[in-house]
């Protein structure tokens, strides 16, 4: 997907979901703003991420980069077609 990589991705949250696992965290879930390079369309949401995944990520530009490919692969997934 084309021009998805020149959008201006940021971090506004990191929410960490707890369970009922040893742990206590279930996973994390990463919130971002985004706007296009123009400024015309800006949008905000959120991705879900393992642990895992957010240890291996350190830092805002890491975080910023696991966010877009999540974000990139949710826009390419294919849809469900209605019942």
């Amino acid at each position: 997907m084309l021009g998805v990589e020149k959008l201006d991705l940021r971090v506004s949250g990191v929410d960490f979901m707890y369970g009922s696992t040893e742990e206590g965290i279930e996973g994390v879930r990463l919130r971002f703003f985004v706007t296009d390079p123009t400024g015309e369309i800006n949008a905000s949401g959120g991705v879900q991420v393992t642990m895992e995944e957010y240890f291996q990520a350190p830092g805002l530009v890491a975080l910023v980069d696991l966010i877009r490919e999540k974000f990139i692969s949710r826009l390419e997934a294919p849809t469900e077609e209605a019942e």
